[in-house]
């Protein structure tokens, strides 16, 4: 087997050297190259930054009646801890602004909230205005005045011991 000395002095198999000839020549590398880059791309395309700046366009292209109810609906998840039907329901109520069924929904859909995590705030505030209640009483008040799913009300009451 020949040997081949390299410009740094390393001796180098002449078979590696044959094989990194064909890598950089075979078609199908090139593909695999090209399919990677893609990949890639695709997954910058979908990034949180994107969906982001596409939110924020949808705001500013809406109505005003969009734009307020959006930040009503904004006010509702963070500093009253309400569910999606819960801020939905508040919107369109007469004790809220009385935003439009679009409007509301609008809103719904363009305000970036994790429920779970209000279902934990509010159960945590429940439980420090009530400490009496059981996580039965809890996960009842939650459901029926606040309007969180089951999926929301078990990761509440799953974490509300935890700090």
């Amino acid at each position: 087997m020949k040997k081949n000395v390299n410009r740094l002095g390393n001796i180098q198999d002449k078979r590696h050297v044959q094989t990194k000839r064909f890598l950089l020549k075979n078609v199908w590398f090139w593909i695999g190259i090209v399919i990677v880059a893609i990949v890639i791309s695709v997954s910058i395309f979908n990034s949180d930054y994107v969906k982001n700046r596409m939110r924020e366009n949808r705001i500013e292209n809406a109505p005003t009646e969009y734009k307020s109810a959006v930040e009503r609906a904004k006010l509702y998840a963070t500093v009253t801890f309400l569910s999606k039907k819960g801020i939905y329901n508040q919107l369109t109520s007469d004790s809220g602004k009385q935003y439009s069924s679009k409007a509301s929904q609008f809103a719904i859909d363009n305000i970036d909230v994790d429920y779970k995590k209000n279902a934990l705030k509010r159960a945590k505030t429940i439980k420090s205005e009530s400490p009496s209640f059981t996580n039965k009483k809890i996960r009842f008040e939650l459901k029926t005045y606040y309007a969180f799913t089951n999926d929301e009300i078990n990761f509440a009451i799953s974490n509300l011991s935890k700090k």
